[in-house]
């Protein structure tokens, strides 16, 4: 079962790169995150243009005057909900630093309008910290949880036997999580970061109202100093996913007995002059030290380590239970853990590899879908690959939404049970956009099939679905309602209308649907 060194090499190299990609999709949703806060700001900044703006402008006498009475009353209730809502976090650090952020806007009894956007702004901001610690100690538990099992799964298989070994334990976790490896945790950093872009922000801001810009100019302005913020956090992310990744590996050679490792570099153009110089050498595990001469070493790293043996002999190769050649860490995944069942790991993984994608693909939905989209990136790639009726569905939703974008999923649903009726022709729930005031038969009669033309526009304004058919003689929309159905032609003319009576089956089939 003994493969070459290289070969294991290219392995640690491997789970690295796994491990990056975690990161990859964990930079994905945090930049969905940036994005939102970054539209509701400027949506904020534009709403205190047109609130206080007089007709040449907003001066900065008119942004810095107290609020009314009624505005501070609702500047207090905004803080109020917010006060709410940190109240229900977990994380009891979290909790104090936006505590005491929330103390600072609170204490003045009368506010301009200026600082109660600003203190607006503050509180989006605390929300997008609140959320990028919360989508990092996620996905870092992720990150050492699957490192250490497919660490411990690569050292038994190059060793040729199953060997009993210490279920991880969630306390472990939770002390990599919580341990300031570098001099600060991760959301310690991420605050930081935070902190800084509130600071340009309210500079932004404040000298953009002094100065006379315009709203857009100081969009513009912001897009840059967020993108500055999420490069920063992006930046940290990669560095603390290798953290994690290398803490998990550590965890795994003391699980399996292995006391030295060696230092392994990723080969390229963008490998470092001090990494390089650790390439293949080997040290203590006990000795082994972030920074210093175990992963990582600097922002941005992407080296790893793999278990040092001189002999190639160890002394657990000669323990333990053979391990047949062709099992996979699936396979040994669940015979040694036992605990999410089949197809957990290979989904896991499917995830993460395409966390970037469908992330993308997830922006695109929700932007569509609003409230419709499933609620977040996770819960979206749940569905994507562990329910493939609900994706499907959700996918065709998303195509008709395109072509009728008024749509609710309520319509949507109507329109497959419409479809399943055998319904010819292109359906829209709710019906085709038309001005019935502006109709008229096509021809001079008075009425068809002993309908009137306001019998006929009532038809139109009533229709609960419409279908547009192309016949040898055009196109033509057609308007069903409860009580009777007009034809549209191209021109906007009514080819023709008749009542309920003169439905045929097709028709009372796909009626009955909004009866039932």
């Amino acid at each position: 079962m003994i493969r070459n060194k290289e070969y294991w090499i290219a392995r640690a190299l491997q789970r690295e790169n796994e491990a990056y990609l975690r990161g990859v999709g964990l930079t994905a949703k945090m930049f969905q995150e940036y994005d939102r806060a970054a539209k509701a700001i400027r949506r904020d900044i534009g709403d205190f243009y047109s609130k206080y703006a007089g007709k040449y402008g907003l001066t900065y006498d008119q942004a810095v005057r107290l609020l009314t009475r009624k505005e501070f009353q609702e500047w207090k209730a905004t803080l109020g909900e917010y006060i709410a809502r940190i109240a229900a976090e977990p994380d009891p650090r979290v909790k104090a630093l936006l505590t005491a952020q929330l103390d600072a806007l609170s204490t003045n009894s009368r506010i301009s309008r200026l600082e109660a956007l600003l203190g607006q702004i503050d509180l989006k901001l605390n929300e997008l910290w609140e959320t990028g610690v919360a989508q990092m100690k996620a996905e870092f538990g992720e990150t050492f949880r699957e490192g250490y099992y497919k660490k411990v799964y690569d050292i038994q298989s190059r060793a040729g036997f199953i060997h009993e070994f210490a279920k991880l334990d969630e306390s472990v976790v939770e002390n990599v999580l919580s341990y300031p490896w570098s001099g600060a945790m991760f959301s310690d950093r991420l605050w930081r970061n935070k902190q800084a872009l509130l600071f340009h922000v309210r500079e932004t801001i404040t000298q953009g109202v002094m100065q006379g810009k315009s709203v857009a100019t100081m969009s513009k302005e912001l897009s840059a100093k967020m993108g500055q913020s999420y490069k920063a956090a992006e930046r940290l992310i990669r560095t603390e996913t290798t953290h994690f990744h290398s803490e998990a590996d550590k965890a795994a050679y003391n699980a399996a007995g292995v006391d030295q490792y060696e230092y392994i570099a990723t080969h390229d153009a963008r490998t470092c002059e001090t990494c390089a110089a650790l390439d293949g050498k080997h040290f203590k595990l006990k000795d082994a030290q972030a920074g210093v001469n175990y992963p990582p070493m600097h922002p941005n790293d992407r080296c790893t380590t793999v278990e040092y043996d001189p002999d190639d002999a160890l002394d657990w190769y000669n323990s333990g239970q053979p391990m047949p050649e062709n099992m996979t860490y699936e396979d040994w995944y669940r015979q040694q853990v036992d605990a999410h069942g089949s197809g957990y790991v290979e989904k896991e993984r499917q995830k993460s590899y395409n966390q970037g994608k469908d992330a993308e693909q997830f922006g695109r939905y929700s932007e569509r879908l609003g409230a419709d989209a499933p609620s977040d990136l996770d819960a979206f790639q749940e569905m994507k690959y562990t329910d493939p009726d609900a994706w499907s569905n959700l996918k065709s939703f998303y195509s008709y939404k395109g072509r009728v974008p008024e749509a609710a999923k309520a319509d949507f649903d109507v329109y497959n049970r419409i479809k399943a009726t055998g319904f010819r022709g292109t359906i829209r729930v709710p019906p085709a956009a038309i001005d019935p005031s502006t109709l008229a038969f096509v021809d001079a009669h008075g009425s068809h099939h002993g309908v009137t033309l306001e019998q006929a526009k009532e038809y139109v304004r009533t229709a609960r679905f419409s279908v547009t058919r192309r016949r040898w003689d055009g196109v033509k929309t057609n308007y069903y309602s409860p009580t009777g159905a007009t034809y549209v032609n191209e021109e906007g003319k009514i080819n023709t209308s008749f009542a309920r009576s003169d439905f045929d089956q097709s028709v009372e089939k796909a009626m009955e649907v909004f009866e039932e």
